[in-house]
């Protein structure tokens, strides 16, 4: 705020009080009484300005003095800017208002000022967005583009560290961070530019005012976007003495998905959760036609376990399990080899779910099937705690409501990675294919671990009380992992590598598939790119 080391209070660059800016006089304008303005404005100037100083202009080309930086200040209760402010502009006369700063000082209000721009990209080059903007005349020194105005009219302002604009009818214009700050880069217009207009960024607040039609530009009223329907190629551009056309309605559309960073596209193909629509696995796996409801879950007394048969390929393909938690959605998922109580792999599956839980008691539930009764069963005779057998009503798929969708969500998710699976190895994998089978199983992993759901939180948050933070790879990458001792000559490299498929259940360690069988290990590391998916 005007302080520096080694200056004092209240000074700038070159110890100038900043205070007596407010005794300058703005300059005088043909044709517009600014004398009268003066005169009734009144307040002194406190320690505010910490934004340009006296040197912003020097060395400046006449054509780069045109181009202004518009800050954009979300406290700012309008559009505002200083009395230096393109000074070849005529001063408005207008109602005066009394306006004061955080500190409570009270800064002078000149008049205003209507200027037309067009709006620059990044590096400096025109855009065919140009805006019309009402500023009001105060003692500062950057012109600000006030968020509340624009929210007001109607404007969507995105502010984020990679993609920041202000919409308007589907028009876009960037907006770059500088630092701290966030700074719309335009180009003035003379009066009597031709353009073709996104909409003013905002009107006097006093009250309609006489429109003011220029030639080539629109009424410094509502603007129209130009092109929209109801409209010729001579009326994007009206002639002088016609009003611009009302503005029309915007049909509905779907944006296309904004291409992420490198490093959001690896951040996210570790898990692929969230769902990402510029992402071809996820959008291949799990685009749905439009969104299901959720079921507000009720209260448990006894914590219920819901299991459930499923088709996770195909009805004609291998069947698979499902194992959820009711109230939180924590579940998992695997293929079995038969259905009923015979088959110990899934028994052991469930049991250590269950355990991971740490429920006791604990509610079962399963439809009135036979084999998926007979396998609860043989599930709570194997678990160490009390478990309870609880059987739904004949055809009422509501009732394990839980496990249904569970058996979507992590179906997609595996759907979701074979798809991944087959865009980086350039192949196409079938129902029996190993990878597939690995797919069905780390999608609901990650699913409950990831995915966020309508209260905030995960499923495993839900129910653990804490995220998820251990490490991951992408599906099927190829990596370094440290083989134990017993497992190999101490003569040979510890170090070898296999293809990641996930993490145990139990023990948190990482599972790979290697040309000596399924691996489990504490260690892995990742390749260089360029080879981390290899078929060899």
């Amino acid at each position: 705020k005007g302080k520096g080391k080694g200056k004092e209070k209240g000074k700038g660059k070159k110890g100038k009080s900043v205070n007596t800016l407010s005794q300058q006089q703005p300059p005088e304008p043909s044709g517009v009484p600014t004398a009268a303005v003066l005169e009734e404005a009144s307040g002194e100037l406190g320690e505010l300005w910490m934004f340009a100083t006296e040197e912003d202009h020097v060395g400046r080309t006449e054509e780069e003095q045109d181009v202004l930086d518009l800050t954009l200040d979300s406290a700012c209760f309008d559009h505002a800017a200083g009395p230096e402010f393109l000074p070849q502009v005529p001063l408005e006369s207008c109602a005066q208002r009394v306006v004061k700063v955080a500190t409570g000082d009270q800064v002078r209000h000149y008049g205003c000022k209507t200027v037309s721009f067009n709006i620059l990209a990044k590096d400096g080059q025109p855009t065919d967005i140009y805006i019309s903007v009402r500023f009001e005349i105060l003692d500062i020194r950057r012109p600000l583009l006030s968020v509340a105005r624009l929210v007001e009219k109607n404007f969507a302002v995105f502010l984020t560290n990679a993609h920041s604009c202000v919409s308007r009818f589907g028009r876009r214009a960037p907006v770059h961070k500088d630092g701290q700050m966030f700074i719309m880069k335009a180009r003035w217009l003379p009066r009597g530019h031709p353009t073709a207009w996104l909409a003013p960024l905002g009107e006097a607040s006093d009250g309609p005012a006489e429109p003011t039609v220029r030639p080539g530009l629109p009424s410094q009223g509502e603007g129209a976007v130009a092109g929209s329907p109801g409209t010729t190629e001579e009326e994007d551009h009206p002639a002088e003495g016609l009003e611009e056309p009302a503005e029309a309605i915007v049909p509905r559309g779907r944006r296309a998905p904004l291409v992420p960073s490198l490093r959001e596209v690896e951040e996210h193909e570790r898990t692929h959760l969230p769902y990402r629509a510029w992402c071809g696995a996820c959008v291949r796996g799990r685009a749905k036609i439009k969104p299901h409801l959720r079921l507000e879950t009720e209260v448990e007394i006894t914590p219920v376990v819901q299991i459930d048969y499923q088709y996770p390929l195909a009805m004609e393909g291998p069947r698979g399990l499902s194992i959820c938690h009711q109230a939180t959605g924590f579940g998992a998922s695997t293929l079995i080899t038969i259905k009923g109580p015979t088959d110990l792999f899934s028994i052991k599956f469930c049991v250590i779910f269950l355990d991971g839980l740490g429920f006791d008691p604990v509610m079962l539930q399963c439809d009135p099937e036979a084999a998926v009764m007979e396998f609860s069963r043989a599930v709570a005779r194997r678990y160490a705690g009390q478990v309870q057998l609880r059987q739904t009503a004949v055809a009422s798929h509501a009732s394990n409501g839980s496990v249904e969708r569970f058996h979507q969500s992590s179906q997609a998710m595996a759907r979701t990675l074979v798809a991944f699976a087959e865009e980086r190895y350039q192949i196409a994998l079938g129902p029996g294919d190993p990878l597939v089978a690995w797919a069905i199983r780390h999608g609901a992993w990650l699913y409950s671990r990831y995915q966020i759901h309508d209260s905030g939180a995960t499923s495993y948050r839900m129910l653990k009380k804490i995220d998820y933070h251990g490490e991951v790879f992408c599906f099927a990458e190829c990596v370094w992992f440290r083989e134990e001792a017993r497992r190999r000559l101490k003569a040979l490299p510890e170090w070898t590598t296999g293809v990641w498929v996930g993490k145990s259940m139990a023990s948190e360690e990482h599972l790979l598939m290697t040309e000596a069988g399924l691996i489990r290990t504490r260690t892995a590391r990742r390749r260089p790119q360029g080879q981390q998916f290899q078929k060899e």
